[in-house]
């Protein structure tokens, strides 16, 4: 395990505490320096929604974030009187390429998050991993008193877009979004998690969708407890109503979530997470994302507060895109959701048809859906 850079830390007496128990939330972050930034912000979210927490300490998974985006990381965590721990991972990230370890946007520190119980202290019990784009608007403490029994090892929510199914698994078993996940560490650690997921890996050369998200899924996916929509509500949801994203994604609400549950996550999420989609991402020009008002206010108490946005909506430039947006903002709700749902059986088709010529038939159903 590598040696962290820390401030302020000493392991808390009971840090192996489940639930309400708990005196000290272990909250993890893996990032480098492109997005940096966002995990700064995402921070300062946490702490300024939950001072009540008797102790909060953020560790980072640190893929080559500079000295002075770790000064500002501790400055502010200082400013909370929280703690914060650094941990390199460029030497075990370029262990996972020899592997076919893909990049998500460039960046490898996403698949840092499959092996917490070994980059982390091992008086970590239970943790909570957020993606760097996350922004939490009301406290944790229920989301740390969840319970995850035996033989569960973590819990997250539910995504809308079902990517892949996995070894010999039923088409009715939900598939997971990795941006949020409560993680039991210590059992994570007792059942070996981490070496079933490494031979995922080299069972597929690391070439399942989604890459990281792919390969939990493809291996724990019965190990994982399904969390409330409100934990990880895209940015995007309160765009879309309810019966599109059945429609365009190709679900029932068995796979998904309940009408009422989707729309009291979107008036009232615990944890957005910045996906962009039709509204762009409230760090970009031009976003129309339901939730940059909040962002804003956390990056002006953040020392990102003079960080300028990014120059345009990513995707923009995809053909596919502008149709699907302009027929959201012009076109009769039901001529976007009927283009955007062959768009998205589209893309489905031709992910099995790859999977298939790799010989990884088995990580996908019988029937395109």
């Amino acid at each position: 395990m590598p040696a962290p850079n820390t401030v302020n830390t000493n392991p808390p007496p009971n840090g192996n505490a489940k639930g309400p128990l708990e005196s000290t939330w272990h909250i993890c972050y893996a990032t480098d320096a492109n997005y940096a930034f966002l995990a700064g912000i995402s921070i300062c979210s946490i702490c300024e929604t939950n001072s009540d927490a008797l102790g909060i300490h953020f560790h980072i998974l640190d893929n080559g974030i500079t000295d002075e985006q770790k000064r500002k990381m501790t400055e502010l965590v200082t400013r909370y009187a929280r703690d914060i721990s650094f941990y390199p991972i460029e030497a075990p990230m370029r262990e996972l390429m020899t592997l076919g370890a893909k990049s998500w946007n460039n960046s490898y520190a996403t698949w840092a998050r499959l092996f917490l119980g070994t980059l982390l202290p091992a008086y970590v019990k239970r943790i909570l991993y957020l993606d760097s784009d996350t922004l939490v608007l009301r406290s944790l403490r229920e989301l740390f008193s969840t319970s995850i029994s035996a033989p569960l090892v973590c819990a997250a929510v539910k995504d809308c877009c079902q990517v892949l199914i996995g070894p010999q698994r039923q088409e009715q078993v939900a598939y997971y979004n990795a941006g949020v996940l409560l993680f039991q560490l210590d059992r994570w650690r007792d059942t070996r998690c981490e070496e079933r997921l490494l031979q995922t890996i080299r069972d597929t050369n690391a070439q399942l969708p989604c890459v990281d998200q792919g390969v939990l899924n493809a291996t724990l996916a019965h190990s994982i407890l399904s969390l409330p929509l409100a934990c990880n509500t895209f940015s995007f949801y309160p765009c879309i109503p309810w019966r599109w994203i059945l429609c365009i994604y190709a679900l029932t609400p068995s796979r998904f979530y309940p009408e009422e549950e989707y729309n009291r996550a979107c008036s009232a999420p615990t944890i957005v997470h910045m996906m962009g989609n039709i509204a762009g991402r409230p760090w970009e020009s031009g976003n129309t994302n339901p939730f940059t008002k909040q962002f804003r206010h956390c990056k002006a108490l953040s020392p990102w507060a003079d960080e300028p946005d990014w120059p345009h909506i990513q995707h923009w430039g995809s053909p596919l895109f502008r149709l699907q947006l302009a027929l959201y903002r012009h076109a009769p709700g039901s001529l976007y959701c009927a283009v955007t749902a062959i768009a998205s059986h589209l893309r489905m088709k031709s992910l099995y048809r790859m999977l298939a010529k790799k010989g990884l038939q088995r990580y996908y159903p019988s029937r395109i859906p």
